[in-house]
């Protein structure tokens, strides 16, 4: 029998925070027999597997494992698992607002048909206070999405974080899925799956939606609270958005080597970035300084890579 509404979870050792949002969202379920529950497991080694295989069997819940093949791959295990007739992904360290199911329930119904993709707010959830070297507008790569205001339908942007987000089952169907070429697996932070998944829908004639009720919190580990782990992230958000480039063939590789470096020279070596990041005196803007240089070292790294066959 088809649901409504598939909410899937995928996990990748989290456990401590997948119980929190799996009864979350089983809280909810109840109420909500249109709808079901699917969890992947992604090969976790924190005991993750163990804790399904003691889950009591309920109705609407299915706890799937496979072997650790990243993000994406599980996304796509779950949307294949999945009956409804709108898939909705879930972070394994996300919590849904009280009455989140429901109101994306209606969002999905009430979406014109032209909609793929329906996205809500995601709002941080902070171990304590933000450091003092942390700036607002990095925030976003901590997945917080808070675009505000009324619900409203774009064909040119994409209104949804993976963290919280629903998509049309036909739409993912027709797009293929998520790329499995993108997105985290195990400790890499390879990304942009989200991104690209956006632009084939786009390029493919659907919109995405915005709709500010279903909205959850995003719980922040204090582990990514360190300026290592953020220039980490930049640099592989610029590898990643070269790895999106589907190039049927590979460019020499003199010729990826000087546009690499060429691109190094011209993003990095510009005395206003260097000077933001020696301020020593002004830790936010230094700090957005030197996480502007780990993009751009990743993306010229990306290039440089371009000349290998994928």
């Amino acid at each position: 029998m088809s649901v409504a509404l598939s909410v899937v979870i995928c996990s990748f050792n989290r456990l401590d925070c997948l119980r929190d949002s799996v009864a979350a969202v089983v809280a909810q379920l109840a109420e909500h027999p249109s709808a079901e529950l699917i969890v992947i497991d992604d090969g976790s080694t924190d005991g993750t597997a163990a804790w399904l295989a003691a889950q009591t069997a309920r109705p609407g819940v299915t706890l799937l494992s496979q072997p650790n093949r990243g993000l994406s791959a599980a996304r796509n295990h779950g949307f294949t698992a999945a009956r409804g007739e709108w898939i909705a992904y879930l972070d394994d360290d996300a919590l849904p607002s009280p009455g989140w199911l429901a109101d994306l329930a209606r969002a999905c119904a009430a979406a014109p048909p032209d909609v793929a993709t329906i996205g809500g707010p995601v709002r941080l959830q902070w171990p304590h206070a933000a450091p003092p070297w942390l700036p607002p507008s990095l925030h976003e790569w901590l997945t917080c999405f808070e675009p505000g205001g009324e619900a409203r339908t774009s064909t040119t942007e994409a209104f949804f974080r993976g963290a919280n987000m629903a998509c049309r089952r036909t739409a993912l169907v027709a797009a293929g899925g998520f790329s499995e070429r993108l997105g985290r697996k195990g400790g890499s932070l390879i990304s942009r799956e989200e991104c690209d998944l956006a632009d084939r829908l786009r390029t493919a004639g659907w919109a995405s939606r915005y709709e500010p009720e279903p909205w959850v919190w995003h719980r922040v580990p204090a582990a990514r609270l360190r300026r290592g782990w953020f220039f980490r992230r930049l640099h592989a958000e610029g590898l990643s958005q070269h790895l999106t480039e589907a190039a049927t063939t590979a460019p020499p590789p003199l010729r990826a080597r000087a546009r690499a470096l060429l691109y190094a020279g011209k993003k990095i070596l510009v005395p206003s970035l260097l000077g933001r990041a020696l301020r020593f005196d002004r830790p936010m803007r230094q700090t957005e300084a030197l996480a502007e240089i780990c993009f751009h070292a990743g993306s010229a790294r990306g290039i440089w890579r371009s000349a290998v066959p994928r």
